[in-house]
């Protein structure tokens, strides 16, 4: 039987492979378990991208995730914004 947890771990992995595979660059979604963010991974407002077991994506605080890291499976940093006319 595939958890809810497998289940969205098997959703990312696949949609990486398949971004990745279209010339798409992507940050890596990092398991709360392998690394919790630090003040450095944050933007200027201290956030970062949060995945939880649920398969929904927040903005959050490193300074929450820790506090919350049943409900938080993956973090990753914000990606800066594209420029105009950028194609990427």
């Amino acid at each position: 039987m595939i958890t809810k947890y497998g289940l969205v771990e098997a959703l990312l992995q696949t949609a990486t492979k398949i971004l990745t595979e279209s010339g798409y660059t992507l940050n890596k979604w990092i398991r709360v378990s392998d690394r919790m963010p630090t003040e450095a991974d944050a933007d200027e407002h201290g956030n970062v991208l949060a995945r939880t077991y649920l398969g929904q994506t927040y903005t959050a605080r490193t300074t929450e995730i820790p506090k919350f890291d049943d409900f938080y499976t993956h973090w990753m940093p914000i990606p800066e914004l594209l420029e105009a006319g950028d194609s990427r």
